[in-house]
């Protein structure tokens, strides 16, 4: 893989961006929480093309960057299945264990998350906190869902059982290897709503059937799941990044 800081005049502001050359098929965009830009592109695209495709996308990218601006700011502010969550730091004494635990899971707009660390400023591990929590509610919720669709789709089309793997992912949704039979599932869709796991599930569920992206898959993606189509462009315009 090759790698290069880059710059390019956007007309109103000089846009930073790294490009990492590798053997992919096609142009793809990330935008890290922390503001910087990724671009991954085929070794023979050339740079006129890649900026191309960058002044195409300004617009979404500067909505982006306005966002994370945004969240930046608001620190204390974590998101648990497309909600709002509060942060409340619990005073820690000497015995006590350290957590993250969510304090009121109802239908209110905003949940508030408890943490009890040994230092509150400490960041790397509140971190490390939030993150087990994500993975205690993606055990919770994601093994039922994934389970319900895989008997649908065996059931439904014959297809094999696909062990399920939930980890964390920074450029995909989910994956699926025909070459373990594993589908792979992202840790943050714990932090998207639901109708994105759900959508993501059926999505990878559908490769067994067919290992393409055509319309013909699209379709197939949408008899099983009304309203797939709109799920999947909402996704497209949400960045994946790390949730904190």
């Amino acid at each position: 893989m090759m790698e290069e800081k880059r710059q390019m005049d956007m007309g109103d502001r000089i846009l930073y961006y790294t490009l990492c050359r590798k053997k992919i098929k096609n142009v793809n965009l990330r935008i890290h929480r922390d503001g910087s830009i990724v671009v991954s592109a085929p070794l023979r695209v050339p740079i006129g093309e890649i900026e191309r495709i960058l002044r195409l996308r300004a617009s979404w990218i500067a909505q982006v960057l306005s966002r994370q601006s945004v969240q930046r700011k608001e620190e204390k502010t974590y998101q648990l299945w497309g909600k709002s969550c509060q942060v409340e730091m619990v005073p820690w004494q000497e015995g006590m264990k350290e957590y993250c635990v969510l304090v009121n899971k109802d239908d209110s707009r905003e949940n508030l998350l408890a943490f009890c660390q040994k230092d509150s400023n400490d960041l790397v591990r509140r971190k490390e906190l939030w993150l087990a929590f994500l993975r205690e509610q993606a055990q919770q919720e994601i093994p039922p869902l994934y389970e319900r669709w895989q008997q649908h789709f065996c059931q439904s089309y014959g297809t094999a059982k696909q062990r399920l793997v939930i980890k964390p992912m920074t450029s995909r949704w989910g994956s699926r290897s025909a070459k373990t039979g594993r589908i792979a599932l992202n840790l943050y869709l714990v932090c998207m709503p639901k109708a994105y796991l759900e959508y993501t599930i059926v999505h990878e569920l559908c490769h067994l059937i067919r290992m393409d992206h055509s319309p013909a898959f699209h379709r197939l993606v949408e008899q099983n799941l009304p309203g797939a189509s709109m799920i999947r462009s909402q996704m497209r315009h949400q960045p994946i990044s790390e949730p904190l």
